[in-house]
């Protein structure tokens, strides 16, 4: 009995420091939020200056899209496995 209290001692540390981990790398995720509002309206104004002829909406917005699902792709790619380890642990308990 003293070996399991050990090996789920060691359990729930690792399950705390995942669970920081995610928490931190969630908050530096939103932070992105706030920078890339901040940024578009420069973005915009700058590619309308520097390009001539002047590019068509339609084509930035696409372009812009295209920018935002290969980002979310990523994002959601990167935090897909601490997902499936979430549900091990719960299976665990249940």
């Amino acid at each position: 009995t003293n070996n399991d209290n050990n090996n789920d001692s060691k359990l729930n540390s690792t399950i705390q420091h995942t669970n920081q981990a995610e928490r931190t790398l969630g908050i530096l995720i939103l932070l992105t939020v706030p920078l890339s509002w901040g940024t578009y309206t420069p973005v915009v104004k700058y590619m309308y200056d520097v390009m001539d002829p002047s590019m068509p909406g339609f084509v930035f917005s696409a372009g812009y899209y295209l920018v935002a699902a290969f980002s979310l792709g990523v994002l959601s790619g990167s935090g897909s496995g601490s997902g499936d380890n979430s549900r091990r642990h719960h299976r665990r308990e249940g």
